[in-house]
């Protein structure tokens, strides 16, 4: 377990920094079944407490050896889980509400430290990943708190500063955001005529005529959104866990 005293991590200003960390609990049944089923994957969308319960909305992903039903009876197996409700799927994703004891959650504790949530929870392997913001000056506090209760190890600390890239929804908001207009209308003129087909039905310079610019012209912005594109969804693909 990694341990990290207050002096090491807080600060003399109240700004504040994210950290993602690595936590396992006893008796937390995300933690125990994506241990037992290799290739699995439970991203948290939302909680939702009561004075017994927590009922969660969950997206369970199943692309190993087990399939996405053995994973839900694992999960709906679990001693301290009450129902598992399946509310739409395919066959390696399903999108599933749980019901579940509030004192198997970590997630009580968390909220009582400070921390603020940033980035949907993710368990895989056995360990939860959170990615949270805290007040710099409490941050070492916290996290020393949270280490003498659970097995806890940070993994990265970054601090906010005004040049920071600004969050956004989701990758779709985030490429949006940077493609020009023109980049944007060849794009989705490309995609509804047929041009990312195969074979293509239609060419460039047909798509261009429609458009009411040159081909070059029209390559150009194709070319250059499409890099943007891919750019993003490279990086989310390389942050993405292999399972």
């Amino acid at each position: 377990m990694s341990t990290v005293g207050p002096n090491e991590l807080s600060g003399s200003d109240s700004g504040y920094k994210q950290v993602r960390l690595k936590i396992r609990h006893p008796g937390c049944w995300t933690l125990d079944t994506t241990s037992e089923c290799a290739g699995t994957r439970v991203i948290e969308k939302s909680l939702y407490p009561s004075e017994d319960d927590i009922t969660a909305d969950l997206i369970l992903i199943a692309e190993g050896d087990v399939s996405l039903s053995e994973f839900v009876e694992t999960i709906d197996s679990h001693d301290v889980v009450d129902s598992v409700t399946i509310l739409k799927q395919t066959e390696t994703r399903a999108r599933v509400l749980v019901v579940y004891e509030r004192t198997s959650s970590i997630v009580p504790s968390m909220a009582n430290t400070g921390f603020v949530p940033i980035v949907p929870v993710q368990v895989y392997g056995g360990y939860e990943y959170w990615t949270m913001m805290a007040r710099t000056d409490r941050l070492g506090t916290i996290i020393e708190t949270l280490q003498q209760n659970f097995d806890v190890t940070i993994e990265a600390i970054h601090g906010f500063t005004e040049d920071s890239p600004v969050e956004f929804d989701n990758i779709c908001d985030q490429i949006s955001s940077e493609l020009s207009p023109r980049q944007r209308e060849c794009l989705l003129a490309a995609a509804a005529n047929g041009y990312y087909e195969w074979p293509r039905q239609t060419s460039a310079k047909e798509i261009a005529g429609e458009l009411d610019i040159s081909g070059p012209t029209f390559l150009e912005h194709l070319r250059i959104g499409e890099h943007k594109i891919m750019q993003h969804v490279l990086q989310q693909l390389e942050r993405t866990p292999e399972l």
